[in-house]
């Protein structure tokens, strides 16, 4: 058997034993850099796979609502003070993707070849995950993404 074909009966194993990823999308007006209005309760919404939880955190506090049978989900966040400080969104399917395999214990090289990135785009997603559950290396995101119920066991 050529390599090759190693290779791909090795990512199709790999693949076949991922949990399922929902398809999270937020509301159009969310995106990076929004400014949101202080002192009056945040409605927030988007889709996600039918019936699946999702998990929003912003500032330290995190908010789990379950997505209907037609995907759509929303939240009401209490207000909130102003902050001169940035808060994150969730995170990105590509960011649970990656996640999901550091939890499995796939190298960045490793994970790179099965979602056909380079190694420094999925260490620069890493950055990414680590700014939004505010921790500073891959085991502490990966217990934190447990908590937060982004991943599960």
């Amino acid at each position: 058997m050529t390599r090759s074909v190693r290779q791909i009966f090795a990512l199709a194993a790999v693949a076949a034993a991922l949990p399922a990823l929902a398809a999270l999308e937020l509301g159009a007006p969310f995106t990076d850099g929004a400014v949101l209005q202080r002192d009056t309760p945040l409605r927030i919404w988007g889709s996600a796979d039918a019936g699946s939880t999702v998990a929003v955190t912003f500032g330290e506090k995190s908010w789990t609502t379950t997505a209907g049978t037609d995907g759509a989900w929303r939240l009401t966040l209490p207000p909130m003070a102003a902050s001169a400080e940035p808060k994150v969104g969730p995170l990105s399917r590509r960011e649970i993707e990656v996640l999901t395999y550091i939890a499995q214990g796939k190298t960045h090289e490793e994970i790179g070849m099965i979602g056909d990135i380079s190694a420094e785009t999925v260490r620069t997603h890493m950055k990414s995950i680590f700014r939004k559950l505010d921790c500073t290396n891959a085991p502490a995101a990966v217990s934190r993404a447990y908590e937060l119920g982004i991943l599960r066991a």
